[in-house]
């Protein structure tokens, strides 16, 4: 349940940081 969060958060952080980044 923990890595599964963990995936989710790191996932929007990854597509903000591309969305928001470039």
């Amino acid at each position: 349940m923990e890595k599964e969060e963990k995936k989710r958060s790191s996932a929007l952080v990854m597509e903000e940081n591309v969305g928001g980044g470039r």
